[in-house]
């Protein structure tokens, strides 16, 4: 059927990488951002396919916390055309190979969307999360999952652009163990010019990790300014990139320490490819 369908369905859109699909004869699929083969798996006809496609257009994605003390509530995603939030799946695969060194950390979630990475982030543990989004209707969206989550605390929204805002934390002195990167996915540009600003500044811990998502059509460069790429992952249509600092010194703090060692650990002995089989 997939094969007769091929060349029938509408491009699969670049901004969403999940799909939660209800059609009434078939109750409710996962569709991730593998392409139109998996899309005629739930639609048979170019009248169902394009009904589906309106339908997707119109409502808003279904989020959930993966694990910790926030695990399974849901979380509220803004309606935007350029919003792609991260998936539960690719969510999922992050904090497995980030693992316990969440705990007790500074995570900052630029590009934040719903704010579902940090959020993730805080309910296993982060001691503090930053979130920077410069869509008016996302930060709203973060400020409703946050409350709806009864998190009174440990958190600050920052609305405005990415760059301005790290610039604006590199002005306070602020410093993370993480930073979590998820710009358009269109916008290459981007990803180099913010990758080079944090390599030129201070707001990664000596020991910090900072972490990119991207297209795996997309190349990233191995340096920017201090960042060396330490590990890249695979997952579907998405990849994640982990750059760390090329000379991170002693910090002083056992905890840290420890916290870097294990990471490190992880790192060298996660799964590089999280792709489901062909």
């Amino acid at each position: 059927m997939s094969g007769r369908a091929a060349t029938a369905w509408p491009a699969w859109p670049e901004r969403v990488s999940t799909f939660r699909l209800f059609h009434p004869a078939r109750g409710t699929q996962i569709l991730d951002s593998s392409g139109p083969a998996k899309f005629a798996l739930c639609f048979e006809g170019r009248e169902e396919a394009a009904a589906g496609w309106r339908w997707l257009a119109s409502h808003p994605l279904t989020m959930r916390i993966i694990a910790g003390t926030y695990r399974g509530l849901r979380l509220k995603a803004p309606k935007h055309g350029r919003l792609r939030p991260t998936s539960d799946q690719l969510r999922e695969t992050l904090f497995d190979v980030l693992g316990p060194s969440v705990q007790g950390t500074q995570f900052l979630d630029a590009y934040a969307g719903s704010g579902a990475v940090g959020l993730e982030a805080m309910s296993r543990g982060a001691a503090e999360v930053v979130f920077i989004e410069h869509h008016r209707a996302a930060t709203e969206a973060i400020r409703q999952n946050l409350a709806s989550l009864g998190v009174e605390s440990g958190w600050r929204v920052l609305h405005g652009t990415v760059a301005r805002g790290l610039e604006r934390l590199q002005n306070e002195g602020a410093r993370f163990h993480f930073i979590f990167l998820d710009p358009p996915y269109e916008e290459i540009r981007e990803y180099h010019h913010v990758l080079r600003q944090i390599g030129r500044g201070r707001l990664l811990l000596p020991d910090g990790l900072l972490i990119a998502e991207h297209s795996r059509r997309v190349r990233l460069e191995e340096h920017y300014g201090a960042l060396r790429r330490r590990r890249s992952v695979r997952h579907g249509d998405a990849q994640l990139e982990f750059y760390g600092l090329s000379a991170p010194g002693p910090t002083g703090d056992t905890e840290d320490t420890a916290r870097a060692q294990g990471l490190r650990e992880r790192l060298n002995s996660s799964e590089l490819d999280f792709s489901p089989p062909k």
